[in-house]
């Protein structure tokens, strides 16, 4: 009987494309060489029109004169180490979200909203704010001066405010920022 390295119940992931152009794009190789895989018998290409790139880069590999004809060449070491990372960082992000050590998408959204909409509000009401002072100050570097400090007084505003919170999956205490 013989062992399967994966999971039970997980079905092994496949590298498809839609189209032999896809197929082309996807991999870097010439649509000569991927014509000429077909033409040879190559596996890759089902009756359903997708092309399995997995299966391809296995074939030309194995068949490096298709290549040599095209001009071009498939380095499989390479193309192996760039599928490890990929599973590895899919893997990386599913562990993430079982754990909760992220925010939603929507939340920051919606949070990232309120901070800007409430930076606007203040930044706009400035004038009226300092409308007096400017009318009867002269001296530029006094109004700039003037001006910086109440630029600095809304942005220490805003920031003491909490925009954004998660619980801590670990001690599930509230975390603000």
């Amino acid at each position: 009987m013989k062992k399967h390295n994966s999971k039970p119940g997980r079905r092994k992931t496949k590298w498809l494309v839609p189209t032999m152009a896809a197929a082309s794009g996807a991999t870097g190789l010439p649509m000569d060489a991927i014509k000429e895989a077909k033409r040879a018998g190559c596996t890759a290409f089902p009756a359903n029109g997708n092309v399995d790139c997995t299966l391809l880069l296995k074939f030309l590999a194995e068949h490096p004169e298709i290549l040599e004809r095209a001009g071009a060449s498939v380095n499989m070491a390479v193309e192996e180490a760039l599928t490890k990372r990929a599973e590895r960082i899919v893997a990386e992000h599913r562990a993430n979200v079982a754990i909760g050590e992220f925010l939603p998408l929507k939340d920051m959204k919606q949070d990232g909203t309120r901070f800007v909409m409430e930076l606007k509000r203040k930044a706009f009401a400035l004038p009226r704010r300092l409308a007096h002072v400017f009318a009867l100050e002269t001296d530029a570097i006094n109004i700039e001066q003037k001006l910086n400090e109440e630029l600095t007084e809304v942005f220490s505003d805003i920031s003491k405010k909490p925009w954004t919170s998660m619980t801590c999956p670990k001690c599930k205490t509230e975390i603000q920022s």
